[in-house]
């Protein structure tokens, strides 16, 4: 009997470990959640096709980026909402009107609050944690490490103000909850929000702006002196109202920057502050606030990325313009910067010179070869360059030739991608290294997914490094907004009817659903538009139709 008893214990904790590591599972771990429908009723599929829930539903909420990352289901049947597990097994019952929302990284507390009805909070259980008598509720502070709630009362107006224009409209005051319910901020604000990862601005009905922390200790109280911006990361902006110059702030509200800038701009992923002093002239900071490029310059702006470092370019008093890295060191100078059609700036190390466009490679030497046209919008290794416009190629930092220049377009997507366009229309897609992989009659690359164009205008999906197609070919593809890591499309026919294809290419639903009908009946649909869009110069071509004309991919230029 005792030994039953321990097998009986045992199997009991490990049933308990496997329950809690299922909970604690990660979000993108979770198998793909996709919508069905038949009718006017709602259901789910997962990436095989097999039901998750039948067509019983007038509204499922499956998932929509960060608020629903928690592996949950939000279900409407009968008017009424109840939320459900990954599975679709019930957690509640349905009984709210207003849809939940799951709380980011709570542990199981949803938020129920809806048009200007009371709200309040309710965990996995069903059970109330926040009582439903809160305007406008709503999640506060993901970035911080414990969630707050914001949540709003409407002000009632003295006689005095009751008599004025002003005072007739509709005015809401705001305060902050924790997640127990438990009053951080009484709501007197007229505005809060986050200031950084570690401050709160609070503006006062008067427009007075001071900031607190998270447990509603004021860090700087509300003045009429000072205005604050929203940083994330480690600082504030602080902008002085007479003056109008601006300083950084900590989240401790100890001023790390003087207030006696123009201008604050931060590059938080490079550790950069650009600055521009009170003359007008830009300077550049590291986070640390020490000078890396002096106050020298009327213009000063990054050119982008070229291996792990960035450009700026900086326009001289004179018209004179000088590249500089974040070091300080100025690597080319008296350039002509010149401009493409979306205004936006060729990048370094591309110089025009004497009437061409010249190289110069990563030791600073200037190459001997003349291009007519030269850009290096998508790669930090490749350049694309023509003579004329007949002649385009590929060619590396080096001026080695990776195309040879013989098509009448040419582009570099990455460094491991190239489109070329011969003057048939019939694009060449080929590797980093010149080395063709496939031909088709248009293509597209959108993250790591590379769209290809048969010559009746509809699309497939293939493999960017060995150039094999891993599907059939569609009018439209949509990607899927799903918590799982595993990537899905949304596929449409000529008819306009949907399916799913999955990542590997292969058909999870035939192309069987009404599309038109699905946007009739539901408020919001689970997936968006991977639109083939070729502004700001990312290449798209186009292919040419068996009537003569050129067809363009939907949001193509």
């Amino acid at each position: 009997m005792k030994r039953f008893l321990s097998v009986l214990l045992m199997l009991s904790l490990l049933m308990g470990v496997t329950s809690f590591s299922v909970r604690a599972q990660d979000y993108r771990d979770l198998p793909p959640r996709l919508l069905v429908w038949q009718d006017t009723l709602f259901g789910l599929i997962d990436g095989s096709g097999k039901t998750v829930l039948p067509c019983e539903y007038e509204r499922l909420l499956a998932y929509d980026d960060e608020p629903y990352a928690e592996g949950y289901i939000m279900a409407k049947r009968n008017g009424l909402w109840s939320i459900l597990d990954w599975n679709g097994q019930p957690i509640h019952p349905y009984r709210y009107e207003a849809r939940p929302t799951p709380i980011y990284n709570s542990g199981g507390l949803f938020v129920i609050c809806e048009d200007d009805k009371p709200g309040g909070v309710v965990n996995s259980k069903g059970d109330t944690v926040v009582p439903f008598r809160y305007l406008n509720l709503s999640e506060f502070g993901t970035t911080s490490p414990s969630s707050l709630l914001i949540y709003s009362v409407e002000k009632t107006p003295n006689s005095a103000e009751a008599s004025s224009n002003r005072a007739k409209r509709k005015q809401m005051l705001r305060g902050l909850l924790d997640l127990n319910g438990r009053e951080v901020l009484a709501p007197v604000y007229k505005n809060l929000f986050c200031g950084c990862d570690n401050a709160i601005i609070v503006t006062d009905t008067n427009d007075h702006e001071g900031v607190m922390d998270f447990k509603g200790v004021w860090i700087r109280p509300i003045s009429p002196l000072y205005t604050y911006d929203n940083y994330y990361g480690d600082f504030v902006s602080i902008k002085e109202r007479r003056t109008r110059l601006k300083g950084l702030m900590s989240a401790d509200g100890s001023i790390v920057l003087p207030i006696e800038y123009q201008e604050v701009c931060l590059y938080p992923i490079k550790g950069l502050v650009e600055v521009k002093d009170r003359s007008g002239l830009w300077g550049l900071m590291d986070t640390h606030f020490r000078v890396l490029i002096p106050h020298r310059y009327t213009e000063l702006n990054a050119l982008g990325e070229l291996g792990d470092s960035y450009y700026f370019y900086g326009v001289m008093r004179d018209g004179r313009v000088e590249i500089i890295d974040t070091a300080g060191r100025v690597v080319a100078m008296d350039t002509t910067i010149h401009f493409d059609n979306d205004n936006l700036p060729y990048l370094y190390p591309l110089v025009y010179v004497d009437g061409a466009w010249r190289l110069v490679d990563p030791m600073g030497k200037l190459l001997p070869q003349r291009y007519s046209e030269a850009s290096n919008y998508w790669s930090s290794t490749l350049m694309s360059v023509a003579t004329d416009s007949l002649h385009h190629g590929i060619v590396d930092l080096w001026g080695n030739v990776v195309v040879p220049l013989r098509y009448v377009e040419a582009d570099a997507d990455g460094d491991d991608v190239i489109l070329a366009r011969r003057p048939s229309g019939k694009v060449e897609v080929l590797n980093g290294k010149g080395r063709k992989l496939l031909s088709c009659w248009g293509a597209h690359r959108e993250g790591n997914v590379l769209y290809v164009a048969n010559k009746k205008g509809m699309w497939a999906i293939a493999d960017s490094r060995t150039g094999k197609r891993l599907s059939r070919y569609y009018f439209i593809w949509e990607g899927v907004n799903s918590s799982s890591a595993e990537t899905c499309w949304a596929v449409y026919d000529t008819n306009h009817r949907l399916g799913y294809v999955n990542a590997r290419g292969r058909e999870i639903l035939p192309c069987s659903l009404d599309e038109k009908r699905a946007a009739a009946v539901s408020e919001g649909q689970i997936y968006g538009y991977i639109y083939h869009d070729c502004s700001c110069g990312e290449l798209i071509y186009p292919f040419k139709l068996p009537n003569g004309r050129y067809n363009n991919p939907k949001g193509g230029c």
